[in-house]
């Protein structure tokens, strides 16, 4: 999907989902947002769990994430089928 820009700063579409990093008084915080059938953006909001995305979704954002915010510190997840 397109990586958009919004302050400078690259916004990051995974799915229904936009992704940004902010830097508030020196700590790094993943923000996240969506957007309604009707085209309308929420807020901003800190993100504090990823475990609603799929493996795929979240090594695609971890890739995007290391190319354009390579201070922001995540890694990849290994996902094996039993």
């Amino acid at each position: 999907r397109k990586l958009m820009k919004i302050i400078g700063k690259p916004i990051i579409k995974i799915s229904e989902m936009e992704y940004i990093v902010s830097e508030w008084r020196g700590n790094i915080y993943l923000e996240s947002r969506t957007t309604d059938i009707h085209g309308q953006e929420s807020d901003w909001v800190q993100v504090e769990d990823l475990t609603e995305l799929r493996v795929w979704e979240y090594n695609k954002l971890v890739g995007k994430l290391n190319k354009h915010y390579p201070d922001y510190a995540i890694e990849y997840l290994e996902g094996r089928f039993v």
